[in-house]
C-alpha cells in the first residue's frame, strides 16, 4: 500500500483496508478518488448511490495516487516499467498511462476512504487548495 503524506485516512481504514484485501486480493483499488470532472468521477457516484463498494476507474482517465492498494507483483511491475519509461508529469499521469499500457484493471473504493488535504506544495508546479484535488466523498 502507498499512501501520500498530505492525506487524512478514515476512522475505519485497518478495517476497510483489511475487508479490501480479502475481497479484492489480485487488484489495483485507488483509496481515493478526486473531484476531477471525468467518467471516472460519474462512475464513482453512480456507485455511491448505488450502495456500491466498487466503481471503475476509466483507462485514460487519472489514477490518483493518493492512496492505493497494490498487489505485489503489480506494484513490482509498476515500478520496473517506470525506470525506462519518459515520465514527464505528474506521478496520477504516470500511473494511468501504465494502466492503459498494460492493460491493468484499476478500481476505486466507493466512498474513498483517503482524503488529499492538498494544503503541501505539489512537486510539479500545481497550486494548493482546489477543490478538484480533494475526495469526492470522504467516508472520514
Amino acid at each position: 500500500m502507498v499512501v501520500q503524506d498530505d492525506v487524512v485516512v478514515a476512522s475505519s481504514f485497518q478495517e476497510r483496508v483489511e475487508v479490501i484485501k480479502a475481497e479484492r486480493p489480485d487488484d489495483i483499488v485507488v483509496l481515493c478518488v478526486l473531484g476531477i470532472r471525468n467518467l471516472t468521477y460519474k462512475w464513482f457516484l453512480k456507485a455511491l448511490n448505488a450502495g456500491e463498494s466498487y466503481s471503475l476507474v476509466v483507462p485514460g482517465d487519472f489514477h490518483y495516487v493518493v492512496g492505493v492498494l497494490w498487489p505485489r507483483e503489480k506494484a513490482e511491475a509498476f515500478l520496473a516499467w517506470m525506470e525506462t519509461a519518459k515520465v514527464t508529469r505528474s506521478d496520477d499521469k504516470a500511473f494511468g498511462d501504465w494502466a492503459k499500457r498494460t492493460r491493468q484493471k484499476v478500481i476505486a473504493a466507493v466512498p474513498s476512504i483517503v482524503e488529499h488535504l492538498d494544503d503541501t506544495p505539489s512537486t510539479i508546479g500545481k497550486e494548493t487548495g482546489a477543490r478538484h484535488r480533494r475526495a469526492i466523498t470522504f467516508s472520514g
